[in-house]
């Protein structure tokens, strides 16, 4: 559990993105951590990222299925 200060930027990167692809280091907003909270049975949530192919393809295909139609319509 944390807070964002309103304009607090710090620079985060570059990485590995998960479409293997690099991202450029950028400025992004500091999350200030205040606790930690833990539970006996915790929900995990996980995506395996890396290079294509791997879950994120199939994902993203589905996505882009969903919203190609409605960017056609903005654009």
């Amino acid at each position: 559990e944390g807070w964002l200060e309103p304009g607090e930027m710090l620079p985060e990167g570059p990485f590995g993105d998960h479409t293997g692809f690099y991202t450029p280091q950028e400025p992004f907003p500091a999350l200030t951590i205040d606790c930690v909270t833990m539970r006996k049975r915790p929900l995990l949530q996980s995506i395996v990222v890396g290079r294509p192919p791997t879950e994120d393809g199939p994902l993203g295909r589905a996505t882009e299925r969903f919203f190609l139609p409605l960017l056609k319509i903005i654009v």
